[in-house]
């Protein structure tokens, strides 16, 4: 037979997991073989035989259950295969296969993924299969990869193939030809250089020298590391495989992936070497270390200092686990490190020095701080920022996009006093040499009006009133950090640097649209700003979105608007010194890099503590600006109720310091009510001088770890919620309101529970997405969040789930242990107007209606006669049902304006 010659297909293994894989393979490998035999065209009795004797025992047994219709023949192949395949694949699971495809890893070589994901594909029933494909690969390919294929501005699958598979070739072809050049050059660091070449594997072959004189010296070899002339045949480790990486021609104790630069990825305490390597000028200083002289190179970029082990005695020597990071990127275990005496006998200076133990191939250094500290290297760091103050800087270019409904303005000259004319035209002329503004001549769509602002040392500052383009400006809605934001970061910081970003906002060159929309006339004729201009209500966030995309990548650099702030962290002061000037070193290269100038006049270089956005930073925590607590100290007793209003405005500031603000308010809250009389009383004079009293003695708040449990205590009082977010037993923040009209009527328990959402969601930044402990001393409450929610009513209802945003454990205490939350339920912290919107819109409608008064007594009148509105008054009073159904019929029709 002519089927005998070729080889017979696997059986169909019935048990598998994925069955349907395994028949759709089974299947394919049928179809070559009875088209290879001759089979396909035998009769069809006896390809059914074969397709089943293909098939194997445990298919003709599951064939012989089979169920055949009438009509349908056992003995038709085409129908033999399609029963077998119903059985393999009874229903193809569109959903289960997308999820499967979309789920798939990514593998080398690429060749295989690709082939995996066009097999998946075919059981998707994708519309744009290609299309799918191709994102597929984008989504799951290195980061590196992805970078280069999202560079392509229209790419198709082809095109998507072809560039993964010539960038993995590449890699494969470099890492082949560099690899061996990489490691000699490594190794090179510290020998001095051989008079012969040193034998070397190259393509499974091994090359020894043969140059004259060399041969027949013995030296010790560094392939099985014993002394012998350099032939293949007098090499023990010729043909011999290694038993540390299973390679050719050399023994373990001289592999290489043991004794050369391990390329190691997984540790956390890496220190950079900067210098470590071949090298053509080296500053160096010779020290004595344990009465020996060593020559140590100046490696201002390295992070620790190096010695050679042959200077350290044994016992001086303890395990380290750090890992250092060589110059050109590879890395390396050092022997260990110690603490040594160091004398500069120049100086006759003595210091005791940590250092890193490296092999006698490497060299010795001395990183910066220690080149300080021996007097071997000063650093000028007000030299170093002077040199980036002289130019604007360039973080990129912007444009600016107006509403094409708002109709263009044209504005006068606005009128320069005589006095200040000179000055005028000498700063236009100067920011036009400096090419931040531009003469304009040809006609422009918007002209707005110069503003002139005088400085404090006289000069003039130069600015556009941009009032009616701002109101056509789109805004990116870009957010601008704040102070809560950051926070966090400053967990074990010591040691702080101030730097202020000059001329922020011209950094950002404006596009030529963007920047014809900025001409202003002035009285010399019209400029253009060809920069980005104070002003405008688009300028912050387009400046902290260029200069965060610039920096966001540091560490320990905080940035908010245009102050710059570098922190150094550590359990000591030298640990955070050390992690300071690293970091500090990098901003400034970023610096450069980018085009960032910065403010040598504003530089606060390596203090204790900073003010930073009006709060004062040090190791202890965070305070108010010690100038804003004075302000509040010294103000003068209040004579009408502006001035209450703006002592309580004023104080509004330090909220977040002072557990106890409210109660002292309360006094002055009554002055600000409306049609209150204003009457200053000895009660509001003794509540004014203990809120003075009290700022006094403010609080330090703790940072939040994020590593600790977090715990909110909350209370509710009959006119107020409080809430306080603590860790260890300290606060981290305070929080309070008052409650509406409307709220205060609420049974206690849903006043409770208020406070615990109002509690989770003030403090959202912290308590969201993690873990946290909620206080109360309302003990049914307790109870009843643990029912199911069919079981609360329903106002409480409504606020268990607005909880369930929040993974919380709700724990009952004393009231006596929760007197910060108690104390600040007692009332809100002078703010007046509701934090409920509706209130709010409401008592603006009220202030801006021009309803006669008669009118509105007229509409009170009608409304208490009408039925239908005391009863919509009283569903509004008792709150609104779930289900519209469960409304009387004469309110369902304000049903959809319930939360209105």
């Amino acid at each position: 037979m002519a089927e005998a010659s070729f080889r017979l297909p696997p059986p169909l293994k019935m048990s598998e997991d994925n069955l349907a894989d395994q028949f759709r393979k089974w299947k394919s490998q049928l179809e070559i073989y009875l088209e290879a035999s001759g089979t396909n065209n035998k009769p069809p009795k006896t390809q059914s035989a074969i397709i089943l004797h293909c098939a194997g025992a445990e298919a003709i047994e599951v064939f012989e259950q089979i169920d055949f219709a009438d009509g349908e023949d056992r003995s038709d192949p085409t129908q033999v295969l399609g029963k077998l395949q119903q059985y393999c694949s009874p229903r193809n699971n569109e959903v289960l296969e997308r999820y499967r495809f979309w789920n798939l890893p990514f593998c080398t070589p690429f060749d295989k993924f690709a082939t995996e994901l066009k097999a998946q594909s075919e059981k998707c029933n994708f519309l744009e299969k290609d299309m799918m494909i191709r994102d597929k690969i984008i989504f799951a390919v290195p980061k590196h990869l992805k970078e280069r294929l999202l560079r392509e501005p229209e790419i198709t699958l082809k095109r998507t193939i072809d560039i993964c598979q010539a960038y993995e070739q590449t890699a494969n072809n470099l890492k082949e030809m560099k690899q061996e050049d990489k490691i000699e050059k490594v190794m090179k660091t510290g020998f001095k250089k051989p008079t012969g070449k040193p034998f070397r594997q190259y393509e499974g072959t091994r090359r020894f020298n043969t140059r004259p004189g060399s041969a027949n010296k013995d030296r010790e070899c560094r392939y099985c590391g014993k002394k012998h002339t350099f032939n293949k045949e007098e090499c023990p480790a010729w043909g011999k495989t290694c038993n540390h990486c299973g390679g050719k021609n050399h023994f373990k104790i001289k592999c290489k992936k043991i004794h050369c630069l391990t390329e190691e990825m997984d540790s956390d305490n890496e220190a950079w070497l900067n210098a470590i390597g071949d090298g053509k000028k080296r500053a160096t200083a010779c020290l004595k270390v344990n009465n020996c002289e060593v020559r140590f190179q100046l490696d201002t970029a390295a992070d620790v200092n190096t010695i050679q082990q042959r200077f350290v005695k044994k016992e001086q020597v303890t395990k380290s686990d750090q890992t250092l990071v060589m110059w050109n990127g590879t890395k390396m275990r050092p022997l260990g490190e110690t603490k040594l005496q160091v004398l500069n006998e120049k100086t006759g200076q003595t210091l005791p020095v940590k250092f890193t133990v490296v092999k006698n191939n490497l060299n010795c250094l001395l990183s910066l701080t220690t080149c300080q500290d021996l007097s071997l290297v000063t650093i000028n760091h007000e030299k170093l920022i002077a040199q980036t103050t002289e130019e604007p800087g360039t973080l990129g270019t912007a444009s600016l996009k107006v509403d094409p409904d708002i109709k263009p303005q044209i504005l006068p000259c606005r009128k320069v006093p005589f006095a200040l004319e000179k000055k005028v035209e000498e700063e236009l002329n100067s920011l036009m040499n400096r090419g931040i503004l531009q003469r304009v001549t040809e006609p422009s769509d918007w002209v707005s009006q110069m503003a002139i602002v005088e400085k404090k040392n006289g000069s003039l500052r130069i600015c556009i009133d941009p009032r009616p383009l701002n109101k056509a400006l789109k805004r990116e809605h870009y957010k601008l950090p704040t102070l809560d934001d950051v926070l966090p970061k400053f967990r074990e910081a010591k040691i702080f640097t101030k730097l202020d970003v000059k001329e922020a906002f011209w950094h950002i060159k404006l596009d030529e649209e963007a920047s014809m929309l900025t001409t202003m006339i002035t009285p010399f004729g019209r400029v253009r700003w060809t920069r980005l201009p104070f002003g405008l209500n688009v300028s912050s966030e387009i400046f902290q979105r260029h200069l965060t995309t610039a920096i966001d990548d540091l560490p320990g650099i905080v940035n908010v608007a245009d102050d710059l702030l570098v922190i150094g962290n550590g359990s000591t002061d030298e640990e955070a010194q050390r992690d300071h000037d690293r970091k500090y070193k990098l901003l400034k290269m970023r610096c450069s890099e980018k085009g960032i100038k910065l403010n040598q006049d504003k530089a606060r270089e390596k203090q204790k503590e900073v003010i930073f956005m009006g709060h004062k930073i040090s190791d202890k925590g965070i305070e108010p600006d010690e100038q804003k607590v004075e302000a509040i100290k010294k103000m003068q007793t209040p004579k009408d109720v502006h001035d209450v209003r703006r002592f309580c405005g004023m104080v509004q500031y330090l909220a977040k310091f002072l557990d106890k603000l409210s109660d002292r308010l309360q006094p002055l809250r009554e002055l600000t009510k409306k049609d209150t009389q204003f009457s200053w009383s000895s009660e509001c004079e003794t509540a004014f001088n203990e809120i003075k009293n009290l700022i006094a003695k403010t609080p330090v708040l703790r940072f939040y770890d994020p590593n600790k449990p977090l715990e909110v205590q909350v209370d509710s009082s009959k006119d107020g919620l409080g809430a306080c977010l603590m860790q260890d037993g300290q606060p981290i923040e305070f929080a309070s309101r008052t409650l509406t009209e409307t709220e205060q009527r609420w049974a206690q328990i849903e006043k409770e529970m208020l406070a615990v959402v109002f509690g989770l969601e003030r403090f959202d930044q912290y308590t969201f997405g993690r873990k946290i402990f909620v206080t109360t001393d309302h003990k049914p409450l307790e109870t009843i969040i643990r029912k199911p929610l069919s079981e609360a009513p329903r106002r409480l209802q409504r606020l268990i789930m607005r909880s369930n945003r929040y993974a919380f454990e709700l724990t009952w205490a004393k009231g006596s242990s929760l007197l910060i939350a108690d104390t600040l339920s007692r009332a809100a912290i002078c703010n007046i107007a509701s934090s409920e919107p509706g209130l709010t819109k409401e008592t603006e409608t009220k202030e801006r209606s021009n309803i006669p008064d008669a009118m509105l007594e007229k509409l009170r009148a009608q409304t208490s006669e009408d039925d239908d509105m005391q009863v919509l008054i009283d569903i509004i009073k008792r709150g609104w049902p779930e289900e519209k159904s469960e409304l009387p019929p004469s309110a369902r029709p304000y049903f959809d304006f319930a939360t209105q």
